[in-house]
């Protein structure tokens, strides 16, 4: 769609956006040449430009004055030279006036290919018909932006100070920066690092030797060296310590690149979030108490790097834009059109940098944006709700660090799990707490390996029924959409006024309230939440776990182990079979129905001696206490 208009009015090209709507393909042919596919672009300005098929073996020694005006450069007519522009040309071949692509002979080659360090561009201007069709040098490209050049730049000089073995130096002319760094200024998604989750067990259990490489070579089985619930604590704080930081940094990475569009506050406004998901950690090890918390923190930023894939992920897809401000000096009245460098194949199969992609107007991608500022908002409230039954994050940090105020405070499950029936026991000290009232619950779900919204909520998300901070509001996108975050599966699902799924006089969404009445095809997973922080008692708590399973008719093993056991159930073999009850146990978070979960128990008290608590009165870790549960892929009888 074109719009008319005089020259120098500004222009609303909302209605189309800009870019390559279709074809314009730069090939290099059989004798060097260089072919374009026909195909139709739509300028900064919103005029339509149509582009012919073409083939170019020839480029003029003497460029256009046109050319020449609007990317000035050196041209050397004595001889053949790289120049950082070079016009090409179709027809006749005249010696006098055009050089061909191809090298005729060795005296011809120039010191490199012409178009290995060339992006194709066409330029049009505005004032005639014509279209004038350059090789340039990416370098030429980006002087015409001084805010890009700088921007490509600094990240050339960040590069070069991470590479080892050198000072970056002042590049002499013509310049080249890595086709990597600029594609990444170009499209600021590729500046947000990668971030891995260490495997339990690798990070210092399976390590044979801390002075060899890290690989098969130097694993060995990593439950071998454990016997205690210290050697399981140490192996996930030694994977955190290290996590943590490094999933801040790609966060702050986020917010500097993206940061003032996912709120109207300013990038600076998402530091608080970064800086409440290190206090949660930081206060963890402080408090020294319970400590067999840490699997869940593992799970936390398990879920964190996952949330943060998915919106790379929605980030990268992204291309709406408001063309709105987009306006043309008035000195170059030239439409630009970027083709990109010219392959060698017939297509590129990832985005090559300088070229014109379409970008389509923010009103047909709006839905896109508000998805990815709803995924993103999901991410800050997985920090900001993070808690667990008796560990009360939310009066220690934010209360008591002042991110909110006592007005701000919200009710949340954990506030009613703390007070759900405790009772006294004999010889305890008065108000003690018990987790021995907590509920084991079986939450149907997907697999770890789906998309987070489509796995139930886990069980350190408290949720609620009216605060506008509880995590079941962001977790699905289209539950959001579709006013449907009440049928959300959680553990924190209780029949109480105050939870999530309470409607009005009684009544419940049942589907969610008891998930395990309705059809299950859709939730092969099952969380298995609850238990961690409990007593083993091989009576009745094994009894409880097989009525319940009675009851869900449901089909797993449940097999406890002391921590002083783990070590012989993972590499010992019985006389009965080839290999180890317990060989590929994993810890998953949850498991399928015909799997096995196995839990581990302290085998006596422990005191775990950290830097960060000098605590030392009383033991963290209870004799008989479930510190940690994994998973075995099949069923396992014992």
């Amino acid at each position: 769609m074109q719009t008319e208009s005089k020259p120098s009015e500004k222009v609303n090209v909302c209605i189309h956006g800009h870019g390559i709507v279709c074809g314009l393909a730069a090939q290099v042919g059989e004798n060097c040449d260089v072919m374009i596919t026909p195909g139709t672009a739509i300028g900064p300005n919103g005029e339509v430009v149509h582009i012919a098929e073409h083939r170019f073996r020839y480029y003029l020694k003497q460029p256009s004055k046109v050319v020449q005006q609007h990317f000035p450069h050196q041209v050397d007519t004595g001889g053949r030279i790289n120049r950082p522009v070079l016009e090409l040309c179709e027809g006749a071949f005249d010696a006098k006036t055009m050089d061909p692509l191809k090298p005729q002979g060795p005296n011809d080659l120039p010191t490199q290919d012409l178009l290995a360090d060339k992006i194709l561009i066409v330029l049009i201007p505005t004032y005639e018909e014509k279209q004038y069709f350059i090789l340039i040098s990416p370098y030429e490209l980006l002087k015409k932006d001084q805010t890009l050049l700088a921007q490509v730049q600094q990240l050339a000089r960040e590069d070069a100070a991470e590479q080892p073995g050198g000072i970056f130096k002042k590049p002499k002319e013509p310049v080249h920066y890595p086709a990597e760094v600029i594609d990444a200024v170009l499209r600021p998604v590729l500046q947000l690092p990668e971030v891995v989750v260490p495997r339990f067990g690798y990070k210092k259990l399976a390590v044979i030797s801390n002075g060899q490489p890290f690989g098969t070579d130097n694993f060995e089985n990593p439950f071998l060296k454990v016997a205690s619930f210290s050697a399981i604590f140490f192996e996930y704080k030694a994977i955190l310590d290290d996590l943590v930081p490094e999933f801040c940094e790609a966060l702050e990475r986020l917010h500097t690149l993206f940061g003032n569009r996912l709120t109207h506050k300013g990038a600076n406004y998402w530091g608080k979030y970064r800086k409440v998901l290190v206090r949660k950690w930081q206060f963890f090890l402080e408090e020294g108490a319970h400590l067999y918390y840490i699997q869940y923190y593992y799970d936390w930023l398990t879920d964190l790097v996952k949330a943060y894939d998915e919106l790379r992920a929605k980030l990268s897809a992204f291309s709406g834009a408001c063309h709105c401000d987009d306006d043309l000096p008035e000195k170059e009245q030239v439409i630009l059109v970027k083709l990109g460098p010219v392959l060698g194949g017939r297509s590129s199969y990832t985005p090559v940098p300088f070229r014109d992609y379409f970008q389509p107007p923010m009103t047909g991608a709006a839905g896109q944006w508000n998805e990815i500022r709803f995924l993103h908002w999901r991410m800050m409230m997985m920090i900001w709700t993070f808690d667990l039954p008796f560990l009360k994050l939310d009066e220690n940090v934010l209360l008591r660090e002042r991110y909110i105020v006592k007005a701000q405070e919200f009710e949340d499950s954990t506030n009613y799990l703390e007070t759900t029936n405790i009772v006294d026991k004999p010889g305890e000290v008065p108000g003690t707490v018990n987790f021995e009232d907590l509920p084991v619950k079986f939450t149907p779900g997907q697999t770890p390996d789906t998309e987070l919204g489509r796995q139930a909520i886990p069980y350190y998300y408290p949720l609620d029924a009216d605060s506008l901070f509880s995590l079941h509001l962001y977790w699905n996108y289209r539950a959001a959409q579709m006013r449907g975050t009440s049928h959300l599966h959680s553990y924190n699902a209780f029949k109480t006024s105050d939870s999530y799924v309470f409607k009005k006089e009684g009544r419940y969404h049942l589907d969610a309230l008891y998930p395990q009445g309705f059809h299950l095809r859709e939730y092969p997973w099952l969380r298995v939440e609850g238990h961690i922080g409990k007593l083993w008692d091989a009576a009745n708590t094994a009894k409880d776990l097989a009525a319940a399973m009675q009851r869900d008719h449901v089909l797993f093993e449940v097999i406890a182990v002391s921590t002083k056991e783990i070590n012989d159930f993972v590499n010992k073999k019985p006389t009965n079979t080839d290999r180890p009850t317990g060989l590929g146990m994993e810890h998953t978070g949850g498991l399928a129905q015909a799997q096995t979960l196995v839990l581990v128990y302290a085998d006596a008290n422990e005191q775990i001696e950290l830097a960060e608590c000098k605590k030392d009165t009383l033991p963290e870790i209870a004799a008989k206490t479930i510190v940690a549960d994994f998973t075995i892929p099949y069923l396992v009888r014992r």
